[in-house]
């Protein structure tokens, strides 16, 4: 199965066919830096394939404080009928762009990211849900020392809200309009340890999803 992502969810093609799948990565580091590449190639013969560039980096500012950005390109001349069987087609080109920020300081944990991925970004060697979709998101953790509970002593304990907004790409050729809501998520919790290795965790989620028209 191929894995066919839109904004609203991702689609399932059949595939009969056989396929050659070949992977590069090379990966370099040093004290605070590091970077990352990966060719992909899903190759179904014919001139039919799906070929994506990976470059990754992630810089460490501090102990406390880390950056990341990431790149993808997508290049895809295979597409598949109902019957399952792939078939050459015009060529199309995609992108997903990531970047990342996470800071720690005394009692808090502050993250924040943001991502693209174009409406026809496809990668058959791995996993993309949604293709067309803009998403930002902050995660903010407040975190205490041993905290007297009513009835016991929390020795960890800690607060959290994680937030998440994920709007549409525009896509004439699709017919979905730019900036349109697709999802909104809020998860604000709370996480404990007390002794005798006990830990807990609870979450409220407060998710709104639109469905495809």
């Amino acid at each position: 199965m191929i894995l066919r992502p839109g904004p609203y969810g991702a689609y399932i093609a059949l595939q009969n066919g056989r396929s050659q799948a070949s992977l590069l990565r090379a990966r370099t580091h040093g004290d605070r830096f590091t970077a990352a590449g990966l060719l992909s190639v899903c190759d179904y013969g014919g001139g039919r394939s799906n070929q994506v560039a990976d470059a990754d980096s992630v810089w460490r500012a501090s102990d406390e404080e880390q950056f990341r950005l990431r790149g993808l390109l997508s290049s895809t001349t295979a597409l598949f009928h109902g019957n399952g069987s792939a078939v050459r087609a015009r060529r199309e080109d995609g992108h997903h762009l990531f970047a990342s920020w996470w800071k720690r300081v005394p009692g808090w944990n502050f993250t924040a990211g943001a991502s693209e991925v174009s409406p026809r970004f496809r990668n058959d060697n791995g996993f993309v849900d949604q293709a067309g979709v803009r998403s930002v998101q902050a995660e903010v953790i407040r975190r205490f020392s041993e905290t007297q509970l009513p009835s016991f002593t929390a020795y960890k304990f800690g607060a959290f809200v994680w937030a998440q907004h994920r709007s549409t790409v525009a896509d004439p050729r699709g017919g979905v309009a730019g900036g349109e809501t697709v999802s909104r998520r809020v998860h604000p919790g709370v996480w404990l340890v007390a002794s005798r290795d006990t830990e807990a965790w609870a979450q409220l989620r407060f998710d709104a999803e639109r469905a495809a028209n």
